[in-house]
């Protein structure tokens, strides 16, 4: 059993150190295990760096701007084409965010089934070993997170640099004698119809919406 936590700290931050934990977990618990516990490792890195993709296009979603990935270009000059394109990005968008959201549930039933079986091999060290996996998890969240953050900010920068795309002078008139502040104006500028968008559907309380509201009317309505 190997509990140091200084230990611990300076095994995930040293490449060397990571080869003696590997060593360490092969001569404690064999091959098989290690190559599970890697698969586990990986798995978790994956779907931290898939919810920070999602949630970065859905801000560009919300914040009505394309990522250069997705951007369709075109030479002709045409508002109808122009209109179209826009429309095809936004569905290319959605697709992604709902095909990341997908593989998100798969590697949490994965995650969810290794960590029972890795956990029951290795109860006293396990402990450590989910810490370790899970802190490097969150450096994978971090980098990315800061990198979308990053691009978004450019983005936004570059849309309010051209003068084909909405502003947030031209979409917010103030009727106030208050000077709004740039996060007012920018929350202002996504319009009436903005909102956050929900980490889950919230299926039981639309179900309850729905019986409610069905619940006056007759059989043969």
């Amino acid at each position: 059993m190997w509990r140091n936590t200084q230990n611990t700290k300076a095994i995930n931050n040293s490449s060397h150190r990571k080869s003696n934990l590997n060593l360490k977990i092969r001569c404690h618990y064999w091959v098989a295990y290690l190559n599970q516990y890697t698969k586990y490792c990986e798995a978790l890195e994956k779907r931290e760096v898939l919810k920070s993709q999602t949630k970065f296009l859905q801000n560009c979603r919300d914040s009505n701007v394309t990522p250069k990935s997705i951007k369709i270009t075109t030479s002709t000059d045409c508002s109808n084409i122009s209109k179209i394109l826009k429309n095809a990005e936004a569905l290319i968008v959605k697709c992604i965010i709902q095909d990341n959201w997908k593989e998100i549930g798969k590697l949490d039933g994965k995650l969810y089934r290794w960590q029972f079986e890795l956990e029951a091999k290795a109860k006293l060290d396990w402990l450590v070993l989910n810490g370790l996996a899970h802190n490097k998890a969150f450096i994978a969240k971090s980098k990315y997170s800061q990198i979308h953050i990053s691009r978004l900010a450019n983005l936004e920068k570059k849309q309010m640099g051209d003068p084909k795309g909405p502003t947030k002078e031209k979409a917010v008139v103030n009727l106030t004698h208050e000077e709004l502040s740039e996060s007012e104006l920018s929350l202002l500028s996504k319009g009436l119809n903005f909102s956050v968008t929900p980490n889950e559907i919230p299926k039981v309380d639309i179900a309850i919406g729905l019986e409610r509201a069905i619940q006056p009317l007759s059989e043969g309505a």
